[in-house]
């Protein structure tokens, strides 16, 4: 599979922490920053850490 990504990154999507859709980078007046792309039905957004959402996606067992 060769699934590109919507905002141009080769990375797989990330889930949303809160809805878990996928997040996409989108640039604001004071840089980047990663939405949900359920918005507006979803307002969650990460910060952007060197072109990635800097969450942490370790596994919760």
């Amino acid at each position: 599979e060769d699934d590109q990504p919507e905002d141009g990154t080769s990375q797989k999507p990330v889930p949303c922490p809160h809805c878990f859709s996928p997040l996409v980078r989108r640039k604001s007046k004071k840089g980047w920053f990663w939405g949900c792309s359920n918005f507006p039905g979803c307002r969650q957004t990460v910060d952007d850490h060197n072109g990635r959402p800097a969450v942490d996606l370790r596994n919760s067992t």
